[in-house]
């Protein structure tokens, strides 16, 4: 296989334009960095634009990607041998230093197979073990002219400073509601009302990849208006109910397993103090009343309470993944709210 010098890239993806102008020139110029820091919220769409972005690069044809060539038909079937991408499995609590020294160093400085370049993806760059992180900052030490390496994280700041450093870094926003609701449109059944599209729109908090799992998984959409309604009820509920609440919550077999439920449930129920307090502050006002209309009852709180339960959230997320127990954390957030 080989490469063409590009022309033009075309890109399937919502929002980010400036991201995908300068991923475009560089792809184009032929001025690729050897490693990418993807940055950003979860769900924003870091790996679609990461996925895009490594079909053009393989692409044989001058407008990439052209989906036909032999090198977008290896990488659409997962089957390219110039392309790696590492993650931790579900029962993983990190990825270890045994699929680094494998699945990268390994190959770091061996000549690409077909494409110009040896690629290798690191999705969820957070979760490395520090063994693993030191032995992989060996080898962006080491860059090589034929091997590109695109890490993608939500957090960056828990990654090694010198690892974050050594690349170029692109950061995602979330995408705005307007484009979140084009979006909605073009993927949804024509019978989904216009009420229901408006929800999902303002729901998905700017986030493509939560819009389209509304979309297209509706029982996902069923659930987050349940977990969101199961929310707003016990942080009005008395204590007694609260901690039966968690009982049941956590109720999983493994300690991961529960680390996970609670993970999962600190990260909507900030989404729902989020909403309400940009609301407070008449930002997202849509959003707040498609919260509202969900919940069944006006929610009001202090912003100062609101900033705060955040910050707390966000710090038992931290705590999570330090090995906090999930039912102290889930126990204590809940705690915070006056109980009736």
């Amino acid at each position: 296989m080989k490469t063409s010098k590009k022309s033009h890239v075309s890109w399937k993806v919502i929002g980010h334009g400036k991201i995908l102008e300068f991923l475009e020139m560089a792809i184009v110029d032929n001025t690729l960095t050897s490693a990418y820091l993807f940055h950003g919220p979860a769900k924003v769409g870091k790996s679609t634009v990461a996925k895009q972005f490594i079909n053009a690069v393989l692409c044989e044809q001058t407008d990439a990607p052209c989906g036909s060539c032999n090198g977008c038909k290896s990488f659409l079937n997962k089957n390219h041998p110039d392309v790696v991408w590492v993650e931790k499995s579900l029962e993983q609590k990190n990825i270890g230093i045994d699929q680094i020294r494998e699945q990268v160093i390994h190959r770091h400085h061996l000549r690409p197979s077909f494409a110009q370049y040896q690629i290798t993806v690191i999705d969820q760059a957070e979760t490395l073990s520090l063994e693993a992180a030191n032995s992989l900052l060996k080898t962006l030490e080491e860059p090589s002219a034929e091997s590109i390496i695109i890490i993608i994280a939500d957090s960056p700041e828990r990654l090694p400073k010198t690892i974050v450093s050594r690349c170029q870094r692109i950061e995602f926003f979330t995408v705005t509601t307007d484009a979140i609701r084009d979006f909605v449109v073009a993927e949804s059944d024509t019978a989904i009302s216009k009420g229901v599209i408006e929800d999902i729109s303002h729901s998905a908090n700017g986030r493509p990849g939560i819009a389209w799992r509304f979309i297209h998984v509706p029982e996902e959409w069923k659930t987050y208006q349940d977990d969101v309604l199961s929310f707003v009820e016990v942080i009005n509920a008395p204590l007694s109910a609260r901690f039966r609440f968690v009982q049941d919550l956590l109720s999983a077999k493994s300690f991961q397993e529960n680390v996970s439920v609670a993970m999962n449930a600190l990260k909507l129920w900030q989404t729902v103090l989020r909403s309400l307090l940009l609301g407070g502050y008449g930002v997202e006002s849509q959003r707040l009343r498609a919260l509202d209309k969900l919940s069944g009852k006006k929610l009001q709180f202090s912003r100062g309470d609101l900033a705060s339960w955040l910050g707390e959230a966000y710090r038992l997320r931290r705590g999570l993944e330090a090995n906090l127990s999930p039912k102290l954390a889930v126990e204590h957030f809940l705690l915070l709210f006056p109980s009736s």
